[in-house]
């Protein structure tokens, strides 16, 4: 049985503390304990009004995480912001889109919450979900527009985005070989293969790029992660989290629980059907240390300190663990 006395002891030492100097190392080490608490919890949690409690206690310290690193780092963390937003009217959801975060999958649910498909299955491919729910770049005065909506977004560790943004976009067993996935392909062939005018057709290459290669080309965009691609810049960069307040945030390796209670939270309606997507399936169980290092074990420890000084902001701002098991290699 959760104890009640627990959650009003964090809310006294946070407000007695919130000012302190001391603040950004405490949460740093007691975000870590909430993370290995999560990994032992049973299933089935205390719920008070619908709201699992542990649950409400992990979106708290995420977001005073986040709040206090932004004000910690504020002075090296870029104002330029490319977030895309989607918005779910009949509900007043509104959702920073990011890329290999699920972010098809919560555009699917939108189409089925606004009554445009009864379910999921009524849509084509992956292409044509995107096509019929667009997203847009959002001024703050727009912003302040949605103010009443809730709002969210979904981030993951950083190296495993990298990993997924490479297998789906840059290998031929990618799922799709969009127009930029091409361009890039070409860059990495020509810059460190030495090949003047590689072709790249529509379904295959006959050039396998390797992760490595891939790694190289993004951490030679380090100086400049403005120019990168949506879909490995660095996600602080992508959703613009230090200037813009956000209800929810959630993680791809909570992506259910973290789903569900953003539903339950606007009413939404309890048949729905809530499966994630094949791929997303396959992006959660990417997400572990194990399947990590299998790729970034071939890099040298420079070329790790490179990925890791380009997405640095992502770990501190995310809670996400610092990649010592890579980093020491």
């Amino acid at each position: 049985m959760y104890r009640w006395w627990r959650v009003a002891i964090i809310r006294t030492v946070l407000f007695c503390v919130i000012n302190s100097p001391f603040l950004y190392l405490f949460i740093q080490g007691y975000h870590r304990y909430v993370l290995a608490a999560e990994k032992h919890t049973d299933l089935t949690r205390l719920v008070h009004d619908g709201i699992s409690v542990n649950w409400t206690a992990t979106q708290q310290w995420r977001k005073v995480l986040l709040r206090k690193t932004c004000k910690h780092l504020k002075n090296t963390l870029s104002e330029f912001s490319m977030a895309k937003v989607c918005v779910e009217d009949h509900h007043k959801l509104l959702m920073c889109a990011t890329p290999k975060v699920g972010s098809s999958t919560w555009k699917t649910l939108f189409l089925v919450l606004s009554g445009r498909y009864n379910s999921s299955s009524e849509m084509g491919t992956r292409s044509d979900v995107h096509g019929n729910m667009p997203c847009y770049i959002m001024s703050d005065e727009r912003w302040d527009h949605y103010k009443d909506y809730t709002s969210f977004l979904f981030v993951r560790h950083p190296f495993s985005k990298l990993l997924s943004a490479y297998k789906d976009k840059i290998t031929p067993m990618g799922s799709q070989m969009e127009g930029f996935a091409k361009n890039t392909i070409r860059h990495i062939l020509r810059t460190y293969r030495k090949i003047k005018s590689p072709i790249i057709k529509n379904t295959e290459s006959e050039y396998n790029v390797t992760f490595e290669e891939f790694a190289m080309y993004v951490a030679g965009t380090r100086d400049d992660p403005l120019s990168m691609n949506r879909h490995w810049i660095p996600q602080y960069l992508n959703c613009d989290v230090c200037s813009k307040k956000f209800d929810v945030i959630g993680k791809l390796e909570t992506f259910t629980e973290d789903s569900i209670h953003i539903l339950e939270r606007v009413h939404a309606k309890t048949n729905l059907n809530f499966t994630p997507t094949t791929s997303l399936s396959t992006n959660v169980q990417s997400s572990g240390d194990e399947y990590i290092l299998e790729y970034f074990k071939h890099l040298n420890s420079t070329l790790v300190k490179q990925l890791y000084e380009l997405y640095e902001m992502d770990f501190k701002l995310f809670g996400y663990k610092y990649p010592e098991y890579l980093l020491s290699s």
